[in-house]
């Protein structure tokens, strides 16, 4: 993923489980600014969650957002948002008709796609459909989509039919999950999934924003999108939010099959490896921009913390509005060309920093 912009990279990763493997999809984007758009789709599966996965198998590009449904009679299927670059859509909101509708195609392990492909669904008036979600239950085939962008307009759509071809027949209130005129602190709430657990609890997921109040103008998410989860019932084969109405609560009560992640973890000692909460960007390969020496993590210098290819950024998502974060640094700066410290990070234009570095005057 090297040199991909801002926002690209891999989009709405799809877990799954079936025939003994866990199997994941996503898109890997390469341009998104224009009217085209560089979207390569793929599969890998594993047999296990932690284990080696596969080679990834590429499956089409005519869209993103993938999804992987596996059939009780154990043929499997492949949907994705169809992308028309021609901004000539399902015309359901023209001012961003390039979204055209969701695709379905067979998908084989050993044959790939295979069979026809057709446009299942076009969504409702609220326009931008994507992120389609397969599942089965009580005998009908049931897709869920994102809809209204990834703006304060967003919001999870269910659609049902006896066929998976379709047609598909909407919810009686469009959506299950849209926080759009609320007033709370969860917004932009789209894009999820249901999920139904071993013990019988029934919960919906979606991405989300935490807005900043500001009274001056546009509030910012400056945590950008993150993931949040309802608990939901079924009343006549239809799914609703357990607690009324659209609008998702900022708290949920948890099953008593669970326990309560604990707090983000003060890491004052490395121990030799990097929790799994640190991450870093654009290439799974570390060699080339850290690595950790005793009780030490040492960054090797590379291009600015603005680049799209070889950045020494190392760091953890923002979980709250309001944090506290030290580091001790350990370097000998020759030129105002070289430093290093801490960074609250958004994007390449984005980010605050706090740097020790060189400057010849001082």
């Amino acid at each position: 993923m090297r040199g991909n912009a801002d926002s690209c990279g891999i989009w709405a990763p799809c877990l799954s489980f079936a025939d003994g493997k866990f199997w994941l999809v996503y898109t890997d984007v390469k341009r998104l600014d224009g009217a085209f758009k560089d979207a390569p789709n793929y599969i890998t599966c594993c047999d296990k969650i932690d284990g080696d996965w596969s080679d990834p198998w590429f499956v089409n590009a005519s869209g993103f957002d993938p999804t992987l449904f596996h059939d009780d009679d154990g043929r499997k299927w492949f949907a994705n948002v169809q992308w028309n670059h021609r901004g000539q859509g399902t015309g359901a909101n023209p001012a961003h008709d390039s979204f055209d509708g969701i695709l379905l195609q067979e998908w084989s392990p050993d044959r790939g796609l295979l069979g026809p492909v057709k446009s299942i669904y076009a969504g409702t008036k609220r326009g931008l459909t994507e992120a389609p979600h397969l599942f089965k239950r009580n005998g009908y085939y049931y897709l869920t989509t994102a809809e209204g962008g990834t703006g304060y307009q967003h919001a999870v759509t269910l659609s049902r039919s006896r066929d998976i071809w379709g047609p598909y027949e909407d919810h009686p209130n469009l959506h299950v999950i849209c926080a759009d005129g609320s007033d709370g602190p969860i917004q932009r709430t789209g894009h999820g999934q249901y999920v139904e657990t071993h013990w019988g609890d029934h919960y919906h997921t979606f991405l989300m924003g935490r807005p900043i109040p500001d009274p001056q103008g546009k509030p910012f998410c400056a945590m950008g999108r993150e993931t949040g989860i309802e608990r939901v019932v079924w009343r006549e084969n239809w799914l609703y939010l357990e607690r009324g109405g659209v609008v998702p609560a900022e708290d949920v009560n948890a099953s008593v099959n669970v326990t309560q992640k604990p707090e983000a973890p003060v890491l004052r000692i490395l121990g030799g490896a990097l929790p799994p909460e640190f991450q870093w960007l654009r290439t799974p390969e570390t060699d080339r921009i850290f690595r950790t020496d005793r009780d030490a993590l040492v960054l090797i210098g590379r291009e600015s913390i603005g680049s799209w290819f070889e950045q020494a950024l190392v760091a953890r998502r923002q979980e709250h509005h309001s944090y506290e974060a030290s580091t001790l640094v350990d370097m000998f700066a020759t030129t105002y060309q070289h430093a290093a410290g801490l960074t609250t990070y958004y994007n390449r234009h984005k980010f605050h920093a706090v740097l020790l570095t060189h400057e010849p005057a001082i």
